[in-house]
Formats: C-alpha cells, sequence, structure tokens
C-alpha cells in the first residue's frame, strides 16, 4: 500500500522535475565537446548481459518521442494535466499521483558514459540537491534495441527522491525516459516504472 501523503509529493514534484530538466541541459549542452572528450568515472555496477523488456500487452495508448513511440497502459500511466517539464515530449502521471514520468529527446549523439557523466553533474551543480548517488547503473535490451538504465538518489530539499532513467543514444540522437518518486516507495512502484519504459519502442 502506498503510504506517502500525496501533498509532499505533490509540493516536491516541480524541484524534482527541475532538477530533471537542469541535468538534461546540462549534458546536452556539453554534447559537442563530449563526443571527442570524455573521462568516465562511474562507479556503479554495470550488469554484463541485457535484462529484457517487451512491450505489455495492455500498453495500447500511445506517445510520439522523438523517433520513437511510448506505449502505456492508461490505467496506470496517463497523461499529466499539468506540464512536468516544459520541454518533454510527454508528462505523464502514475495513477496514484505518487510517481511521474518525461520523455526528453535530442537530435545530437552523446556517447552514453558521456552522457551519464554529465547528467549526474547537472544535478550536482545544483545547491538544492544534496546526497546524489548512481545506485545502479544496467544494459537493458527494450523491445529488440539496446538502451541503458540508470537509477539515481538525489535529495532535494530534504525530501530523498529516487530517479529511474532509461537512455537510448544512437546516430538519430537521444531518446530518454525518466521517472521519479519518493524513495521510501520506489520498490513499490518500480514495477509499474519498468512496464512503462518496456512500452518504448524505437524506430529502426
Amino acid at each position: 500500500m502506498i503510504r506517502i501523503i500525496l501533498i509532499l509529493l505533490l509540493v516536491s514534484a516541480t524541484s524534482a522535475s527541475a532538477c530533471l530538466h537542469c541535468a538534461w541541459n546540462a549534458a546536452g549542452t556539453a554534447s559537442s565537446a563530449l563526443t571527442s572528450l570524455f573521462v568516465p568515472v562511474l562507479n556503479a555496477p554495470v550488469s554484463e548481459k541485457p535484462v529484457k523488456l517487451v512491450k505489455p500487452k495492455t500498453a495500447k495508448q500511445q506517445y510520439a518521442i522523438g523517433y520513437g513511440t511510448l506505449f502505456v497502459d492508461n490505467k496506470r500511466w496517463t497523461k499529466s494535466p499539468e506540464v512536468i517539464i516544459e520541454d518533454a515530449a510527454v508528462n505523464l502521471v502514475h495513477a496514484d499521483g505518487n510517481a511521474y514520468i518525461a520523455g526528453m529527446t535530442n537530435t545530437q549523439f552523446v556517447p552514453i558514459d558521456a552522457f551519464v557523466e554529465q547528467f549526474l553533474a547537472g544535478l550536482r551543480s545544483d545547491e538544492q540537491n544534496k546526497d546524489v548517488r548512481l545506485i545502479e547503473k544496467r544494459n537493458v535490451e527494450v523491445n529488440g534495441v539496446k538502451m541503458t538504465e540508470l537509477v539515481i538518489h538525489v535529495t532535494i530539499n530534504d525530501t530523498p527522491f529516487m530517479y529511474d532513467v532509461l537512455v537510448h543514444t544512437g546516430s538519430k540522437g537521444m531518446i530518454m525516459m525518466m521517472s521519479w518518486t519518493h524513495s521510501e516507495i520506489f520498490e513499490e512502484l518500480k514495477a509499474d516504472m519498468m512496464s512503462a519504459f518496456s512500452g518504448l519502442v524505437i524506430k529502426k
């Protein structure tokens, strides 16, 4: 059962989304330099064999995201009545209101390790963010396409959040799916987040 008071996340959602937007911009701004020179400093464990994700049969609601399409179960995820991240191709809210998903796109190619490093640097650059930690970095295969999943812990204004991030980078650019919720209910909502991520179909 969800234990977090809704008001807590509603108040904090704007700050959490602003952090993601700032981090995304930081990574994008540095993209031209990063393609030629970067020094990865990632210490989180990385899975060797990709975890395979397949679009659920219940995922029928479609959202265009750059060169891909996101299919979600509209009983779990619906379009947010408010714009959570202004530049996002899609903003979704979980059925219980305790978690959010945003999809971002970029036409520039950035090596994945360089992108992750700059994304984390963007999070750490905001003075309201404390204890920014990359908990896990793993390889995933979503509907036949190789991607990277990141799990990140951030404390924002004394509220601990967990971000689950799915990144695809290639010749067509980048697509990043970002989900976030309070750290105390992350494990409860993880399956629904992964179900949404499983609905991302990239045009090859």
